[in-house]
C-alpha cells in the first residue's frame, strides 16, 4: 500500500511510522521503567530499614564496648588495690614470722640470715635462720621454743651443725603451720 502513494507522502507515512514505533517502544520502556521502580521500593525499604538497625545496633554495641572498657579499668584498679593488700599482708606476715622467731630466742643466739621462702601464689613455705649458738644446749633450747609456738609446725637443725661444743653456727629449717 505504501507503493500506492506518492513520493511526499511516503516520506511523511515513514516518519509517522518510525514516530509510531519510537513512541510505543518509549512507552513500554517508561512502563516498564516504572515498573522496576515499583518493585524496588520494598527492597528500598527492607534495606532503609535494616541499615537503620544496623546504625541502632552499632550505637548500642558502643555504648557496651564503652561499659565494657570502664568496668576492665575498673577491674584494673580492684586489682591493683588487691595486689596491694597482698604485698601488705605478705609484709605483716614476714614481720610476724620473724618477730615469733626471735621471740623463741632463749638468750645469746646471735642471727646472721633470714631468708623466706614462697610459693607461686606468695604463701610462706618455709623460713631459713642462719646465726650462731654459743652451746648445743641453748640451740637445742631454741629449737624446743621455735616447734612449742603455733606459728610453726616443725623446725629441723641438721646434725651436722651440732657437730661442736662451742660458737656453732647453725642453719634452722622452719615450716609454717597451714593455720597462718
Amino acid at each position: 500500500m505504501i507503493n500506492l502513494l506518492p513520493p511526499k507522502a511516503k516520506k511523511f507515512a515513514k516518519i509517522e511510522y518510525y514516530l509510531r514505533v519510537g513512541s510505543t517502544f518509549a512507552f513500554l520502556f517508561g512502563a516498564l521503567a516504572l515498573f522496576i521502580a515499583v518493585a524496588h521500593i520494598p527492597t528500598y525499604v527492607l534495606i532503609d530499614v535494616q541499615i537503620k538497625t544496623l546504625n541502632e545496633s552499632n550505637a548500642a554495641n558502643q555504648d557496651r564496648d564503652e561499659a565494657i572498657r570502664e568496668a576492665e579499668e575498673i577491674a584494673g584498679e580492684a586489682k591493683n588495690l588487691v595486689s596491694q593488700l597482698q604485698q601488705l599482708h605478705k609484709g605483716e606476715l614476714n614481720s610476724k614470722v620473724i618477730s615469733e622467731i626471735r621471740k623463741a630466742n632463749p638468750g645469746r643466739i646471735s642471727y646472721k640470715q633470714f631468708t623466706i621462702n614462697t610459693d607461686e601464689q606468695g604463701v610462706i613455705e618455709e623460713v631459713l635462720v642462719q646465726g650462731v649458738s654459743p652451746t648445743r644446749s641453748e640451740l637445742a633450747q631454741y629449737k624446743v621454743s621455735l616447734e612449742d609456738n603455733p606459728l610453726f609446725e616443725s623446725a629441723e637443725v641438721p646434725i651436722s651443725d651440732l657437730a661442736r661444743d662451742a660458737n656453732l653456727p647453725f642453719v634452722i629449717t622452719i615450716t609454717l603451720s597451714q593455720d597462718v
